[in-house]
């Protein structure tokens, strides 16, 4: 691709990545001759490249743990619910807290990993190709890396004074220092949120531990776009941003589709009653990527998706080729209302207006 766009794009981000990779202590490199022991398992590993949003190019470093038995290691790893953040808006503007939002640099691949596991070097690690090198990071795509940073992030606010909350257990509280309620802090694996009088003294805290690669006021957040209103003294929120990164991966997927003004056919739509061919193993996993950005779209920002999102959500494990042309349908409506506003309010006096 680099030759065929006339730069070197792609081959600066893999270079990039193995950099980042060394520097953090990844890899126990050992010569091409060295054989592990018997309890150590070898993980293949694959390239993944992305065209971020900011026009970045990203490489990045996988294992392909479908092939590694986590031999008993934990491997569940929760975050914070959808609901809990709108809570938490509510609860920033009723209390007047200030809210901060920051993401992680390379968060799994600060910790150590408990799996033994190990790999053989590709031609993209120069000199070092063809070395066989233990795994001691917990690199992305291994089942337990998730897990192992939640754990270290959770044991991190513990030590700072917080506590998980009962409702939700990435939804963290701490007494306010200056007696106005509490402060809040929920974490999304590697986005954490901060709700506080003062959220740069814990942010603070946090980075003296763990790498913060970017933080700020609320801008975008999980998908969606915040914005203030000075005129009212509000907030509001929509998901055009991810809305526009989901059409775009939908047409890569499904080709392009027609624009239509109904989230499915106003007659005759009838999908429980469909008989048509099942969809064969890459349809079907298409299907199911494009469900799984639809539920993210319905839960951030478009809840008139729901009814669509529900009748074609229960062909998941089954789909029929008329359920992947209905669920075509959708993301005309979503390419036709695109532009249009959808902002919802973030206030806890909404009565007042």
């Amino acid at each position: 691709m680099d030759t065929l766009n006339g730069n070197h794009n792609w081959r600066n981000a893999v270079a990039k990545e193995i950099a980042a990779l060394v520097e953090l202590g990844c890899f126990d490199v050992k010569s091409p001759n060295f054989k592990p022991s018997s309890d150590y398992q070898y993980v293949r590993m694959h390239w993944v490249y992305a065209d971020k949003s900011d026009l970045t190019y990203k490489a990045r470093l996988v294992c392909d743990s479908s092939r590694v038995d986590p031999k008993g290691l934990g491997t569940q790893a929760t975050v914070v619910k959808t609901l809990s953040v709108r809570l938490l808006d509510i609860i920033a503007d009723a209390w007047n807290k200030q809210v901060l939002t920051g993401d992680i640099g390379n968060a799994f691949i600060q910790l150590n990993t408990k799996e033994k596991i190990f790999t053989k070097f590709g031609s993209k690690f120069g000199d070092l190709k063809g070395c066989i090198a233990i795994i001691v990071r917990a690199l992305y795509g291994l089942t337990t890396s998730a897990e192992r940073f939640r754990t270290k992030f959770a044991d991190l606010l513990r030590s700072i004074g917080f506590k998980s909350s009962r409702y939700d257990r990435d939804v963290w509280v701490i007494p306010c220092p200056s007696g106005n309620g509490y402060d809040y802090i929920c974490t999304h694996v590697d986005d954490f949120k901060i709700i506080a009088d003062h959220p740069e003294e814990y942010l603070r805290l946090i980075s003296n531990v763990l790498f913060v690669k970017s933080h700020g006021q609320r801008d975008y957040y999980l998908g969606n776009n915040y914005h203030y209103h000075p005129q009212f003294y509000l907030w509001t929120y929509n998901c055009k941003t991810y809305k526009k990164e989901a059409l775009q991966k939908a047409e890569d997927i499904l080709g392009p589709f027609p624009k239509k003004k109904t989230p499915l056919p106003v007659t005759d739509c009838h999908p429980e009653l469909d008989q048509s061919p099942l969809l064969d193993l890459k349809h079907h996993r298409d299907y199911q990527v494009l469900i799984g950005m639809l539920q993210w779209n319905f839960s951030i920002g478009r809840p008139e998706l729901g009814h669509a999102l529900s009748s074609l959500n229960c062909f998941g494990t089954c789909p029929r080729e008329t359920h992947l042309v209905l669920l075509k349908h959708v993301y005309g409506y979503l390419l036709n209302t695109q532009h249009e506003s959808r902002n919802i309010a973030i206030d806890s006096n909404p009565m007042e207006y």
